[in-house]
């Protein structure tokens, strides 16, 4: 990843990993033009938009 370290920006839906039960299930993805991501969510049955914040 040129030198680069990924990091989790969109977690908590898997509700119990060991029973395999979950909140949602991102099913698909978007980007935005003004560079934000929507995220379907097929179980959950919601949209989800995603936005970059300032470290």
């Amino acid at each position: 990843m040129g030198g680069r370290v990924a990091n989790y920006f969109l977690s908590g839906f898997i509700a119990n990993e060991e029973e395999k039960t979950v909140y949602g299930q991102p099913a698909g993805v978007a980007v935005m033009k003004d560079g934000s991501l929507l995220v379907a969510d097929d179980a959950g049955g919601t949209v989800w938009k995603v936005t970059a914040t300032q470290e």
